[in-house]
């Protein structure tokens, strides 16, 4: 129950359900955190603890068979099978009866990173209980010193799996560190398989499969990155030095972290991403799985980059005091300015959004809670309080340009928005020419010109017209009505005259202009 969300709500069915199934039996298991809650939902006759004693003699007997599959397979050296029970003893000391601990130290061990003298060591130097904070610390510590390139891998993996709107597949998770410069980009196909396992292997068994994503092995990873003040809250990826070597740089703080996601997002529809139709063509447009298909994070890039964007800025002005955080949103910013001045990343981005299976409903609609649009406008408001704070120097074009493209994407979203969900290829052609916008491409393929209404000969005397109305098609065709009324619709005397006229449902001709006016209800309204 430890790893459910909602374990009272599951285990509260499922004691309801067994109600009416004398037969069911089941077994929740859980930590004592978890088990306190249970007590009062679960009868006392079919409760049962488990001694940290019982549980230290089942992780021995896990430990016997996996300690024996590292000596078999020269993880271990096999000269020191001989040691393997004063191993273990050190090991269960270690756990001191969690299993988790036992898992993941055995998973930390496997890493190839490591010489099978180094192994031997750091189990050697385990003689009292360390919990997962302090094997977490290990492990934090082990990928610090692993190497800039499996140090690298293993912080942005890590990144994206604390701090990722939705789970990454690993295709996206791949294309994602090719964009932040952590792999090379390949004109062959990824081997996949290779790739996980090379993931698994940086991050020292923290991160696990699951389906086609990542995930932290445990909740607790998550707990501990968050809380943990082990963490350093820099995002420096160099060794920390021999004054800080209490602490590990591994993750910067959220607003870094939330800074760098959105640079990598940018980064990858401008320089990862075709600039013109993602199918090539105006006639037809790709599907939600055509589009993750060819190209991998795109999709994640275009839905969630104003998501990301929104988590970088603090709520509050004074809770901004850390340098890098300060030079991460600069930075952010710059990038923020390229791609608004990128007409054709614009659009594509705009199409990608709507081709995406994910895609928000950006329509500015008070049903929508947070629509991206509204979450950029936040973090522009924001940012205009840290630079008029003087926190941040940000030029102002680039601040006035950022609303600017609200405003012009706002726009486009409320007259296009149910054109775009149906064919989003239009970004390209029919849109700017009715919504022109500088931060759109445009081909000028399409041009409108509006034709102004010829006054009726019998009426030039009438003036200007009183009713107008327009609709544009789906099509892009414009239609304007305008009417011009009879004389008589502006005699006020006339109209008194008519409308003191109780329940009024008769046709009333006029001459002059009209063929008939109806008027229906007329005490209170008149209707032409």
């Amino acid at each position: 129950m430890s790893e459910c969300y909602d374990y009272m709500d599951f285990v509260d069915y499922w004691i309801t359900l067994s109600g009416s199934c004398s037969d069911m039996r089941m077994l929740f298991l859980g930590r004592v955190t978890t088990a306190a809650m249970l007590k009062s939902m679960v009868p006392p006759d079919t409760q049962f603890a488990l001694p940290k004693d019982n549980i230290s003699d089942d992780i021995r007997c896990w430990l016997e068979f996996e300690i024996q599959k590292l000596f078999a397979r020269g993880i271990l050296p096999r000269s020191a099978q001989q040691e393997a029970p004063s191993l273990i003893d050190h090991l269960i000391k270690g756990a001191d009866g969690m299993f988790l601990w036992a898992r993941l130290m055995i998973d930390f061990l496997r890493s190839p990173c490591m010489t099978s003298a180094q192994r031997m060591d750091i189990i050697r130097q385990i003689n009292v209980p360390e919990g997962l904070d302090g094997l977490y610390t290990r492990i934090f510590r082990f990928i610090d010193k692993s190497g800039p390139t499996a140090r690298s891998l293993a912080t942005r993996t890590i990144a994206w799996t604390a701090h990722g709107i939705v789970p990454l597949t690993s295709k996206q998770l791949h294309q994602a560190l090719v964009a932040d410069g952590c792999l090379q980009p390949s004109k062959q196909e990824i081997n996949i398989e290779e790739f996980e396992d090379t993931v698994l292997v940086a991050c020292a068994g923290l991160v696990e499969r699951s389906g086609r994503c990542f995930r932290f092995s445990h909740l607790s990873v998550k707990e501990f990155i968050q809380t943990s003040p082990e963490v350093r809250p820099l995002g420096s990826l160099l060794m920390p030095s021999s004054q800080e070597s209490a602490r590990i740089a591994i993750l910067p703080d959220p607003i870094t972290v939330h800074s760098q996601l959105t640079q990598c997002c940018l980064r990858q529809l401008l320089h990862h991403t075709p600039n013109s139709p993602l199918c090539g063509q105006l006639s037809a447009h790709l599907t939600a799985k055509q589009l993750s298909e060819r190209f991998p994070f795109t999709d994640y890039a275009a839905v969630y980059w104003m998501a990301h964007i929104g988590l970088s800025p603090p709520l509050e002005t004074k809770s901004l005091d850390n340098k890098q955080s300060i030079s991460s949103l600069s930075e952010l910013a710059s990038s923020l300015s390229v791609f608004l001045s990128s007409p054709r990343t614009a659009s594509v981005w705009l199409e990608s959004f709507y081709t995406a299976d994910r895609a928000w409903n950006v329509e500015t609609s008070r049903k929508q809670d947070d629509p991206p649009l509204q979450i950029f406008l936040g973090w522009l408001r924001r940012m205009e309080l840290l630079c008029r704070a003087r926190i941040l120097t940000i030029p102002d074009n680039t601040l006035d340009s950022a609303r600017r493209f609200f405003t012009s994407t706002e726009n486009i979203i409320t007259t296009w928005g149910y054109r775009l969900r149906q064919s989003p290829p239009i970004v390209w052609d029919e849109m700017t020419g009715f919504c022109p916008s500088p931060f759109f491409f445009s081909p000028d393929s399409v041009k409108m010109s509006v034709i102004s209404p010829e006054v009726p000969v019998e009426m030039s005397t009438v003036g200007d017209h009183l009713f107008l109305i327009s609709r544009t098609s789906n099509d892009g065709l414009r239609a304007v009505l305008r009417l011009w009324p009879s004389r008589l619709f502006r005699d006020d005397q006339y109209l008194n005259k008519i409308q003191s006229a109780p329940h009024l449902t008769s046709s009333i001709c006029v001459r002059t202009g009209w063929r008939f006016m109806r008027f229906l209800n007329c005490k209170k309204r008149r209707t032409a």
